[in-house]
């Protein structure tokens, strides 16, 4: 298989922008619901564009991945994007993390969970009309599975 970086050539703003409409149709808010004032600058920009926020009204630092499954994530919003696509077309998680460099385990921890999360009816960034039937079976994915191709070889012919 040939990797193409093609989340490289995709814009982090662009992306930022999709999953912060996409998380929060109604606007970004503190974890304990107060508003995001429109003139209110980050508090943290160390990971631009992905930006803290500290809530004027109680002090809670969050961002647009807070309280969601891409909570506490390291990934760029490029990847989550990719990834998001991944999963919405069905594409195993080994050919996801081959193909974009990620480690399994990380990625298929995260599949799982989104899968728990639309089917409960929360909001992971997923495209609008993305129903939980598009998403492959939580319980088992082919390539989570080696299995023999169930070819038996005859004993070998004896001289005697």
């Amino acid at each position: 298989m040939i990797g193409f970086p093609i989340d490289e050539l995709l814009s982090e703003e662009e992306c930022y922008q999709y999953l912060k409409r996409s998380l929060h149709p109604e606007g970004l808010s503190c974890p304990n619901g107060h508003e995001l004032p429109s003139d209110q600058a980050p508090h943290d920009r160390r990971r631009e564009p992905i930006v803290d926020y500290r809530c004027r009204e109680c002090g809670a630092v969050f961002n647009i991945f807070t309280d969601t499954v891409w909570s506490k994530t390291h990934y760029d919003p490029s990847t989550i994007v990719m990834l998001l696509r991944g999963f919405a077309k069905g594409v195993p998680t080994k050919w996801l993390t081959d193909e974009m460099d990620l480690a399994y385990p990380s990625v298929l921890d995260r599949r799982h969970r989104i899968q728990e999360a639309v089917q409960k009816g929360e909001r992971v960034g997923l495209p609008s009309g993305v129903s939980e039937d598009r998403l492959p079976d939580p319980g088992v994915e082919a390539d989570e599975m080696y299995q023999n191709a169930g070819e038996k070889r005859r004993s070998a012919p004896r001289s005697g």
